[in-house]
């Protein structure tokens, strides 16, 4: 029989049969600080006050979270806490986003950026395009590699630095095996023409690549607008809708990173190694909070604003790809008709 809703005194009876031990109070708390979600609230009888009323979803939230308050770290305190241990619930049921999880990642992208543009900053504060960019670089002779140029010329300007490119981040994602599969239109075509994505090294990353990342490194797609301005637009207009029915996808390419880290440190002699770059690959909250400080992390960006950031960005990307897959779909047959058209030789008369 389908599960039904609950009072918050049956939620805390089931949640002490399964040994965790949990007050009505410490709900209510857990409710006002953003970990559980507001019920409806249900009378319960005349004269007996009013009762939150649960779903089966918010019972399974109120169990992982109050398991994962049981975790604790090499000194005996809880192991997670705060943002951190909110975003970890929201990427179990995907709830949250626009409650808290979102202006956290605005926080982390807003430090982030600033992190990234400092090496010239500071040589360019009145007017920053790429002209006055790339002469900084050149006068102070800064040693700023392809990546960084290919992100502070998009960030700023919407088109690369002289010399920037992406390709080794590229490189390392079709290394790791992360390429394979993300874009349906990539599918599409592959099916059209014949080539089976699933096949070696995976058409479909090299599809992405002559799609997306060489048109951007060489600045054929470059447009007047900064990069770091539309992606701060687009987790502004992410709504909790989209951003949950998104989140498997950020799930997937969690489990292929896991994926490859569990076989490389097979072959690497290393089994066991921890494999999951949600927790930085075995980190405690704490641990990385110290080294996030000793490190001196780009512009003080905490653990949780890295990870909310890094989840923000999966959603807006596959948003993005949604929305162009969607396009792609419902023009495909036209697209290859003119193709057709303009390709297959016509028969004389």
């Amino acid at each position: 029989m389908k599960e039904q809703p609950a009072t918050t005194g049956e939620i805390v009876a089931r949640l002490a049969r399964i040994g965790l031990t949990v007050s009505a109070t410490q709900i209510d708390n857990d409710t006002r600080d953003g970990f559980l979600p507001e019920r409806t609230a249900k009378a319960v009888g005349s004269g007996r006050g009013r009762s939150g009323q649960w779903e089966p979803w918010m019972f399974r939230r109120a169990e992982r979270l109050y398991r994962l308050r049981k975790i604790r770290d090499p000194d005996g305190e809880p192991a997670l806490s705060g943002d951190v241990l909110r975003i970890l619930l929201y990427i179990g049921d995907g709830w949250g986003w626009s409650d808290r999880l979102r202006d956290t990642a605005l926080r982390g992208h807003e430090k982030s950026v600033g992190a990234t543009l400092a090496p010239v900053a500071k040589y360019t504060k009145v007017y920053r395009d790429n002209n006055n960019i790339s002469a900084a670089l050149d006068e102070h002779e800064l040693d700023i590699g392809p990546v960084e140029k290919h992100a502070i010329g998009m960030l700023e300007n919407g088109e690369p630095l002289s010399g920037g490119t992406l390709r080794p981040l590229y490189d390392a994602a079709k290394h790791a095996g992360m390429l394979r599969g993300l874009s349906p239109i990539a599918a599409s075509l592959a099916s059209v023409i014949g080539i089976d994505p699933s096949e070696g090294e995976s058409f479909v990353a090299d599809f992405l690549y002559t799609l997306l990342v060489h048109r951007l490194d060489d600045g054929t797609e470059s447009s007047s607008a900064g990069l770091a301005s539309l992606i701060r637009s687009q987790i502004l207009s992410t709504s909790e809708d989209d951003a949950r029915r998104l989140l498997p996808t950020f799930r997937r390419f969690v489990r292929d990173v896991r994926g490859f880290v569990h076989r490389s440190a097979i072959v690497e002699g290393r089994p066991g190694f921890p494999t999951n770059p949600i927790t930085m690959f075995g980190r405690r909250q704490r641990q990385l909070e110290r080294e996030f400080r000793e490190n001196r992390a780009p512009r003080r960006i905490t653990p949780a604003q890295s990870l909310a950031l890094f989840i923000a960005i999966s959603i807006v990307a596959d948003r993005m790809l949604d929305k162009l897959s969607a396009y792609a779909d419902k023009n495909l047959a036209f697209f290859m008709s003119v193709l057709q058209t303009v390709l297959v030789p016509k028969k004389s008369p």
